[in-house]
């Protein structure tokens, strides 16, 4: 077995299905605290695992993730409200690009 020399050491993980399973372990399960979001998944897995991409896979678990996108807030500032342009009182009163 591989391992990433770490201290302590941890298992590079082959590719296949064993990585999917492995975060779907760690993000669903509520030992390990069920659906705490991206960034405490990647600290608690990396303690324990590595393989190349693993944050890139994880952070697309989750974003795929039905639960964690209905409950957590949307982070973005909602869009400005559009304010009307009043039209010019005469010709060449206003002039735009």
């Amino acid at each position: 077995m591989l391992m990433k020399k770490m201290n302590p050491p941890v298992p590079v993980i082959p590719k296949g299905r064993i990585r999917s399973d492995i975060i779907k372990i760690y993000h669903d399960t509520p030992a390990n605290g069920a659906h705490f979001g991206r960034d405490r998944t990647i600290n608690k897995m990396q303690q324990r695992y590595f393989w190349p991409g693993m944050i890139s896979d994880i952070r697309n678990f989750i974003k795929s993730c039905l639960l964690c996108s209905q409950n957590n807030p949307l982070r973005r500032k909602p869009p400005g409200v559009l304010k009307p342009i009043k039209p010019p009182d005469g010709i060449w009163q206003l002039l735009t690009m």
